[in-house]
């Protein structure tokens, strides 16, 4: 699943199952990853069927942010907002789950509202995030957003330390009309 290899990780989990092996939290993470690769919505559901069976995700944020990562990936945002609002524990990269789904989705206004609602909570954001919200804007032609998020980036240092955060200030800022302002950041 780390690798991409959706279908492999999925028939591994199936021989698994085969040989009676019982799942634990990390395998039943994976395997949603790799529903998440494959966009397997079916094979999905069945497994938060088995985990909200076991109670599991009132214990393990990881597994509440896979499921809600494998849901926008498959493109049921619906489902993983409802899953994310039932989790008792969310952290950025529970968030960023959410955020990124929107973003990958086209619903930038979401992906906003999403971002607001994270620094609402007091927690904050890393470059995944900046890197979804700034997709965001760019569908939203949201310049003032994206010029905050601009200035956020430099003054933490970002910039220098991450290339695909560059690239997503390029891609918002042409997006928004400002060419110049992508050529300098580029």
């Amino acid at each position: 699943a780390q690798n991409r290899l959706g279908h492999e990780a999925l028939q591994c989990f199936g021989r698994m199952r085969d040989e009676r092996f019982s799942p634990d939290p990390v395998t039943y993470a994976s395997v949603l990853k790799s529903c998440g690769i494959v966009k397997s919505l079916e094979i999905g559901e069945y497994i938060y069927a088995e985990v909200r069976k076991q109670g599991l995700l009132e214990k393990d944020v990881v597994l509440g942010t896979a499921l809600t990562d494998m849901y926008a990936k498959c493109g049921a945002l619906d489902k993983a907002r409802k899953v994310f609002e039932e989790l008792p524990e969310r952290n950025v990269v529970t968030w960023n789950a959410l955020i990124g789904g929107y973003s990958h989705n086209g619903l930038g206004h979401e992906a906003l509202e999403c971002f607001r609602q994270m620094k609402d909570t007091g927690l904050c954001p890393n470059t995944v995030t900046y890197i979804c919200i700034l997709k965001a804007c760019g569908i939203e032609g949201s310049l003032d957003i994206g010029e905050d998020i601009y200035a956020e980036v430099r003054n933490k240092g970002f910039l220098e330390k991450d290339m695909i955060l560059s690239n997503a200030l390029v891609d918002m800022f042409c997006k928004c009309g400002e060419l110049q302002k992508a050529q300098k950041v580029f």
